[in-house]
Protein backbone atom coordinates (compact mmCIF):
# COMPACT_ATOMS: atom_id res chain seq x y z
CA UNK A 1 0.00 0.00 0.00
CA UNK A 2 0.82 3.48 0.39
CA UNK A 3 3.19 2.69 3.16
CA UNK A 4 5.70 1.61 1.23
CA UNK A 5 5.72 4.61 -1.49
CA UNK A 6 7.41 7.48 1.39
CA UNK A 7 10.60 7.83 -0.12
CA UNK A 8 13.92 9.61 1.35
CA UNK A 9 15.77 11.01 -1.63
CA UNK A 10 19.31 13.02 -1.30
CA UNK A 11 20.34 13.63 -4.74
CA UNK A 12 23.24 16.37 -4.08
CA UNK A 13 24.77 14.88 -0.65
CA UNK A 14 27.91 13.84 -1.25
CA UNK A 15 29.44 13.46 2.36
CA UNK A 16 28.12 13.50 5.66
CA UNK A 17 28.74 13.07 9.48
CA UNK A 18 26.45 11.16 10.75
CA UNK A 19 23.41 9.96 9.47
CA UNK A 20 20.24 8.49 11.67
CA UNK A 21 16.37 8.06 9.84
CA UNK A 22 13.61 6.20 11.64
CA UNK A 23 10.60 6.27 9.86
CA UNK A 24 7.81 3.69 10.08
CA UNK A 25 6.60 4.88 6.56
CA UNK A 26 9.57 5.03 4.44
CA UNK A 27 9.70 2.36 1.37
CA UNK A 28 13.03 3.92 -0.44
CA UNK A 29 16.10 5.35 0.23
CA UNK A 30 18.05 7.23 -2.54
CA UNK A 31 21.58 8.70 -1.78
CA UNK A 32 23.08 8.75 -5.48
CA UNK A 33 26.27 10.30 -5.31
CA UNK A 34 27.00 9.95 -1.44
CA UNK A 35 30.42 8.92 -1.09
CA UNK A 36 31.56 8.70 2.33
CA UNK A 37 29.86 9.11 6.10
CA UNK A 38 32.36 10.09 8.83
CA UNK A 39 30.44 8.52 12.03
CA UNK A 40 27.50 6.07 11.92
CA UNK A 41 24.59 5.73 9.49
CA UNK A 42 21.57 4.59 10.36
CA UNK A 43 18.39 3.52 8.85
CA UNK A 44 15.10 2.11 10.62
CA UNK A 45 12.44 1.78 8.30
CA UNK A 46 10.51 -0.76 6.39
CA UNK A 47 12.38 -0.72 3.68
CA UNK A 48 11.57 -2.11 0.15
CA UNK A 49 14.96 -0.57 -1.66
CA UNK A 50 18.04 1.30 -1.32
CA UNK A 51 20.72 3.03 -3.73
CA UNK A 52 24.23 3.90 -2.40
CA UNK A 53 25.62 2.99 -5.71
CA UNK A 54 28.66 4.91 -4.70
CA UNK A 55 29.23 5.08 -1.30
CA UNK A 56 32.87 3.94 -0.40
CA UNK A 57 33.25 4.11 3.43
CA UNK A 58 31.53 4.75 6.69
CA UNK A 59 34.12 5.03 9.43
CA UNK A 60 31.02 4.22 12.11
CA UNK A 61 28.81 1.40 12.49
CA UNK A 62 26.31 0.86 9.60
CA UNK A 63 22.63 -0.67 10.37
CA UNK A 64 20.05 -0.97 8.30
CA UNK A 65 16.63 -2.09 11.14
CA UNK A 66 13.30 -2.48 10.55
CA UNK A 67 10.46 -3.52 13.31
CA UNK A 68 9.60 -6.93 13.63
CA UNK A 69 6.46 -7.51 11.49
CA UNK A 70 7.11 -4.00 9.39
CA UNK A 71 6.79 -6.33 6.68
CA UNK A 72 9.97 -4.71 4.72
CA UNK A 73 9.79 -5.68 1.30
CA UNK A 74 13.15 -6.00 0.58
CA UNK A 75 14.98 -8.78 -1.18
CA UNK A 76 18.50 -7.51 -1.29
CA UNK A 77 20.48 -5.15 0.73
CA UNK A 78 23.43 -3.67 -1.77
CA UNK A 79 26.30 -1.65 -0.95
CA UNK A 80 28.10 -2.09 -4.53
CA UNK A 81 30.63 0.45 -3.62
CA UNK A 82 31.29 0.02 -0.18
CA UNK A 83 34.91 -0.92 0.94
CA UNK A 84 35.00 -0.18 4.37
CA UNK A 85 32.93 0.36 7.65
CA UNK A 86 33.38 -0.14 11.38
CA UNK A 87 30.61 -2.39 11.99
CA UNK A 88 27.70 -3.69 9.28
CA UNK A 89 24.29 -5.01 10.93
CA UNK A 90 21.14 -5.80 9.15
CA UNK A 91 17.80 -6.52 11.09
CA UNK A 92 14.60 -8.02 10.61
CA UNK A 93 14.66 -7.45 7.29
CA UNK A 94 12.41 -10.85 6.96
CA UNK A 95 12.11 -10.66 2.84
CA UNK A 96 15.88 -10.51 2.08
CA UNK A 97 17.57 -12.85 -0.04
CA UNK A 98 20.52 -11.54 -0.80
CA UNK A 99 23.80 -9.40 0.72
CA UNK A 100 25.43 -8.11 -1.90
CA UNK A 101 29.14 -6.33 -0.79
CA UNK A 102 31.28 -6.92 -3.79
CA UNK A 103 33.83 -4.11 -2.99
CA UNK A 104 33.96 -4.54 0.68
CA UNK A 105 37.45 -5.44 1.70
CA UNK A 106 37.37 -4.58 5.96
CA UNK A 107 35.10 -4.56 8.50
CA UNK A 108 34.85 -4.71 12.24
CA UNK A 109 31.60 -6.81 13.67
CA UNK A 110 28.83 -8.11 10.93
CA UNK A 111 25.40 -8.93 12.27
CA UNK A 112 22.37 -10.38 9.97
CA UNK A 113 19.99 -11.15 12.24
CA UNK A 114 16.54 -12.39 11.84
CA UNK A 115 17.21 -11.88 7.78
CA UNK A 116 14.87 -14.98 7.55
CA UNK A 117 14.98 -15.40 4.07
CA UNK A 118 18.48 -15.02 3.34
CA UNK A 119 20.17 -17.28 0.73
CA UNK A 120 23.47 -15.74 -0.37
CA UNK A 121 25.83 -13.39 0.98
CA UNK A 122 28.29 -11.98 -1.34
CA UNK A 123 31.93 -10.16 -0.54
CA UNK A 124 34.73 -11.82 -2.46
CA UNK A 125 37.33 -9.49 -1.72
CA UNK A 126 36.47 -9.22 2.16
CA UNK A 127 39.94 -9.56 3.93
CA UNK A 128 40.06 -8.45 7.63
CA UNK A 129 37.37 -8.66 10.01
CA UNK A 130 38.47 -6.94 13.21
CA UNK A 131 34.66 -7.79 15.41
CA UNK A 132 32.53 -10.69 15.60
CA UNK A 133 30.89 -11.90 12.41
CA UNK A 134 27.50 -13.66 13.38
CA UNK A 135 25.58 -15.93 11.06
CA UNK A 136 22.44 -17.02 12.55
CA UNK A 137 20.72 -19.80 12.55
CA UNK A 138 17.71 -17.47 11.72
CA UNK A 139 19.16 -17.95 8.13
CA UNK A 140 18.47 -20.53 4.84
CA UNK A 141 22.32 -20.06 4.31
CA UNK A 142 23.97 -23.00 2.77
CA UNK A 143 26.85 -21.70 2.21
CA UNK A 144 29.08 -19.43 4.00
CA UNK A 145 31.96 -18.09 1.34
CA UNK A 146 34.67 -15.20 2.39
CA UNK A 147 37.74 -16.06 -0.06
CA UNK A 148 39.93 -13.42 0.44
CA UNK A 149 39.84 -13.46 3.92
CA UNK A 150 42.80 -13.72 5.73
CA UNK A 151 42.45 -12.48 9.59
CA UNK A 152 39.46 -13.05 11.44
CA UNK A 153 38.78 -12.44 15.41
CA UNK A 154 35.58 -14.00 16.31
CA UNK A 155 33.20 -16.10 13.70
CA UNK A 156 30.30 -17.64 14.95
CA UNK A 157 28.47 -19.96 12.74
CA UNK A 158 25.38 -21.55 13.61
CA UNK A 159 22.84 -22.95 11.11
CA UNK A 160 21.42 -25.93 10.66
CA UNK A 161 21.52 -25.19 6.57
CA UNK A 162 24.86 -25.09 6.08
CA UNK A 163 26.86 -27.82 3.87
CA UNK A 164 29.87 -25.29 2.80
CA UNK A 165 32.12 -22.99 4.47
CA UNK A 166 34.57 -21.53 2.13
CA UNK A 167 37.47 -19.69 3.88
CA UNK A 168 40.28 -20.95 1.98
CA UNK A 169 42.58 -18.12 2.44
CA UNK A 170 41.99 -17.43 6.21
CA UNK A 171 45.05 -17.87 8.20
CA UNK A 172 44.74 -16.45 11.74
CA UNK A 173 41.64 -16.54 14.52
CA UNK A 174 42.77 -13.94 16.41
CA UNK A 175 39.92 -15.10 19.11
CA UNK A 176 37.11 -17.82 18.70
CA UNK A 177 35.63 -19.74 16.01
CA UNK A 178 32.33 -21.97 16.48
CA UNK A 179 30.37 -23.77 14.82
CA UNK A 180 27.41 -25.46 15.59
CA UNK A 181 24.59 -27.61 13.46
CA UNK A 182 26.18 -27.27 10.05
CA UNK A 183 26.07 -30.28 7.92
CA UNK A 184 29.75 -30.29 7.53
CA UNK A 185 32.64 -32.86 8.03
CA UNK A 186 35.29 -30.40 10.14
CA UNK A 187 36.67 -27.38 9.15
CA UNK A 188 39.19 -28.77 6.65
CA UNK A 189 38.17 -26.45 4.10
CA UNK A 190 39.65 -23.62 5.89
CA UNK A 191 42.74 -25.05 4.22
CA UNK A 192 45.03 -21.80 5.40
CA UNK A 193 44.02 -21.49 8.72
CA UNK A 194 47.51 -22.04 11.10
CA UNK A 195 46.32 -20.54 14.65
CA UNK A 196 43.05 -20.24 16.77
CA UNK A 197 44.50 -17.88 19.32
CA UNK A 198 41.47 -18.53 21.43
CA UNK A 199 38.76 -21.32 21.17
CA UNK A 200 37.84 -23.64 17.89
CA UNK A 201 34.07 -24.56 19.27
CA UNK A 202 32.66 -27.41 16.97
CA UNK A 203 29.68 -29.00 18.40
CA UNK A 204 26.54 -30.88 16.89
CA UNK A 205 28.06 -31.51 13.84
CA UNK A 206 25.84 -34.33 12.35
CA UNK A 207 28.07 -35.14 9.76
CA UNK A 208 31.29 -35.02 11.73
CA UNK A 209 32.20 -38.55 13.72
CA UNK A 210 35.78 -38.03 13.46
CA UNK A 211 37.35 -34.61 14.63
CA UNK A 212 39.52 -33.26 10.92
CA UNK A 213 41.69 -30.35 10.85
CA UNK A 214 43.60 -28.47 7.70
CA UNK A 215 46.84 -29.98 7.47
CA UNK A 216 48.61 -26.64 8.24
CA UNK A 217 47.00 -25.89 11.45
CA UNK A 218 50.16 -25.44 14.56
CA UNK A 219 48.02 -23.89 17.35
CA UNK A 220 44.55 -23.76 18.99
CA UNK A 221 44.26 -22.10 22.50
CA UNK A 222 41.18 -24.14 23.20
CA UNK A 223 39.73 -26.91 21.77
CA UNK A 224 36.22 -27.69 22.60
CA UNK A 225 34.16 -29.92 20.47
CA UNK A 226 30.58 -32.69 21.35
CA UNK A 227 28.01 -33.33 20.79
CA UNK A 228 23.97 -33.30 21.66
CA UNK A 229 21.44 -34.30 19.32
CA UNK A 230 24.15 -35.41 16.81
CA UNK A 231 25.79 -38.58 15.95
CA UNK A 232 29.11 -39.42 17.93
CA UNK A 233 32.35 -38.32 17.46
CA UNK A 234 34.37 -41.63 17.03
CA UNK A 235 38.03 -40.26 16.96
CA UNK A 236 39.26 -36.86 18.05
CA UNK A 237 43.13 -37.28 16.80
CA UNK A 238 45.43 -34.16 17.82
CA UNK A 239 48.60 -35.78 17.67
CA UNK A 240 51.29 -33.52 16.81
CA UNK A 241 49.27 -30.35 17.49
CA UNK A 242 49.79 -27.39 19.86
CA UNK A 243 46.30 -27.14 21.91
CA UNK A 244 46.43 -25.12 24.99
CA UNK A 245 43.22 -27.05 26.57
CA UNK A 246 40.88 -29.69 25.10
CA UNK A 247 37.25 -30.05 25.98
CA UNK A 248 35.12 -32.84 25.13
CA UNK A 249 31.26 -32.02 25.68
CA UNK A 250 28.40 -34.35 25.98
Amino acid sequence: GARNLEKVNFPGLKTTGGMYIKNTLIGLADFPVLTSVSETLTLDCPLAGINFPKLKIVKGKLSLNTANGSNAMMSKISFPSLEETADLSFTYFKSTKKVDLPELKKVGAMTFSQLTMLSFINAPKLEVATGVITIPSTTYLTEVSFPAMTQATTLSIDSKYIKVLDFPKLKTVSDRLAITYAQIEGILDFKALERVEGELYLYDLPQMTALKLPAGIKYIGRLTIGTRTATPIKEINVKGLNIGELKVLG
